[in-house]
């Protein structure tokens, strides 16, 4: 049985067809794909809140209620900075396996908090969101044209503004490793002075290997 809530959601992403089209996306579900470049992928989705049981008390900001309510999801994906293979797409790019990530509502409010809109006046949201993907989103996702903007950008803005994982860095090198040698090992030493954890220096010892840079975790810049 379809709930109201998710028959206003899909009134809202329909009601954003145009603009999405228009901007060359195509769409399945609640989501939308961009290729700008060969395997490179632009992706925004639609997210609803979850449904929480009864008696689940608010913990604000561990636990907020957020169900009849809904986000956007931004991202970008390269083939080339995937590690593990949930990662690689099958037909279709979803958010989760984008290496770049970011909510609509951090831009909006410029990192200062997320925002969910609520699905009580789907006509009045679908406006809202529009304009805000107009003005907000899909000129972030432009400034991601290529892979040589991504490097500049992160040259410029760190990963952590570029809605990267902490080892994004390693994903960098990943995307430098056959075009930038010299620069991809840089960035892997740089990684590595950093405090990392033994767990992860393990799987690190393990992961870099398969690139053939195993041998910069014995690199005398980086003993602990």
């Amino acid at each position: 049985m379809t709930t109201p809530s998710a028959k206003a959601m899909r009134q809202i992403v329909q009601d954003t067809v145009p603009l999405f089209k228009d901007a060359g996306f195509r769409k399945r579900r609640h989501g939308f794909n961009r290729e700008v470049q060969a395997g490179m992928v632009h992706v925004v989705s639609f997210q609803m809140g979850p449904y929480e049981p009864p008696g689940a008390d608010e913990i604000p900001p561990f636990r907020i209620n957020l169900y009849g309510k809904f986000a956007v999801n931004l991202g970008v994906y390269v083939p080339e900075m995937v590690f593990e293979n949930w990662q690689v797409p099958k037909g279709w790019v979803n958010e989760t396996q984008c290496q770049l990530r970011k909510r609509l509502g951090e831009l909006v409010t410029a990192g200062a908090s997320d925002l969910w809109w609520s699905l009580d006046e789907p006509s009045a949201a679908s406006s809202d969101v529009a304009d805000a993907l107009s003005v907000h989103g899909l000129p972030w996702l432009e400034r991601f044209l290529s892979r040589a903007d991504l490097l500049r950008e992160f040259r410029s803005e760190g990963r952590f503004a570029l809605g990267m994982a902490p080892r994004g860095p390693l994903e960098i090198a990943w995307l430098l490793a056959d075009s930038d040698r010299a620069t991809a090992e840089s960035v892997v030493r740089e990684y590595l002075r950093e405090d990392l954890s033994p767990p992860h220096r393990e799987w690190l010892q393990k992961i870099l290997a398969t690139k053939g840079f195993d041998h910069l975790t014995q690199d005398d810049a980086v003993a602990e």
